[in-house]
């Protein structure tokens, strides 16, 4: 099991925009027949206290379901540091539960740092753990060696 500290709340804070605009919406729109609410080609940014980017949520499709759980289809969150992409997760669909502050899936994930590309099936992400936890078949590639050799020498291990 491969882990990736997101190390921000980003993720939480998009996704619970985008649950408040589409209670907004559902409130707003009258609906003929009782059917599930869905918000379909959405973008959620979110933005530091200085109007900085910070993160932004994207999704084909995002479905309401009961006991405060999301559906989202075609999902990009896009990282951002100082203005400029950190990181970038894909993933086909998945689900987000508010009230565990949890999103899960078993679909394809991707995850792309710098010159580093996690990828794998079925994901866990902890809001509160600020961790994502590929759950099969994680693969990890370093476009550059760099990248490790950063990543090593912040834990204090210099080889």
């Amino acid at each position: 099991m491969k882990r990736y500290g997101a190390g921000r709340k980003t993720w939480f804070h998009a996704l619970a925009c985008l649950l408040l605009a589409a209670t907004a919406w559902a409130q707003k729109a009258p609906q003929k027949t009782p059917g599930p609410q869905i918000i379909r080609d959405f973008r959620v940014p979110e933005f530091d206290e200085n109007g900085v980017k910070k993160s932004e949520v994207v999704g084909e499709e995002a479905e309401i379901l009961e006991e405060g759980r999301v559906k989202i289809t075609g999902l990009r969150i896009v990282l951002f540091r100082e203005g400029q992409v950190e990181a970038t997760i894909l993933a086909d669909q998945c689900t987000f539960d508010r009230k565990e502050k949890l999103a899960f899936s078993n679909s394809e994930v991707s995850i792309e740092r710098g010159g580093m590309k996690v990828t794998g099936r079925g994901f866990r992400y902890a809001v509160d753990g600020q961790r994502i936890e590929i759950l099969n078949d994680s693969r990890v590639v370093l476009k550059d060696i760099s990248v490790w050799k950063e990543a090593v020498g912040r834990r204090g291990y210099d080889r």
